[in-house]
């Protein structure tokens, strides 16, 4: 890897690092069980509704690849 690509992957790890979703305040309130009922209702149509739709975005993504050896 060359330095500005060893750069830019550091960054990225930086963001993740600092951002990643246990860092969110909602995830300390649903862990700690600060949430109300409504909340985790709330919460769990979000996440089912997200992880329904991850299979759609990766069959998109692989329908545009156009090398074989990669898809």
């Amino acid at each position: 890897m060359t330095a500005s690509r060893d750069a830019f992957e550091a960054r990225l790890r930086q963001i993740g690092a600092e951002r990643y979703h246990d860092k969110h305040p909602f995830h300390h309130l649903l862990h700690s069980g600060g949430c109300t009922p409504d909340q985790v209702r709330a919460w769990v149509i979000n996440r089912f509704y997200y992880q329904s739709r991850i299979p759609m975005k990766d069959a998109a993504f692989m329908s545009r690849v156009e090398d074989p050896a990669l898809r």
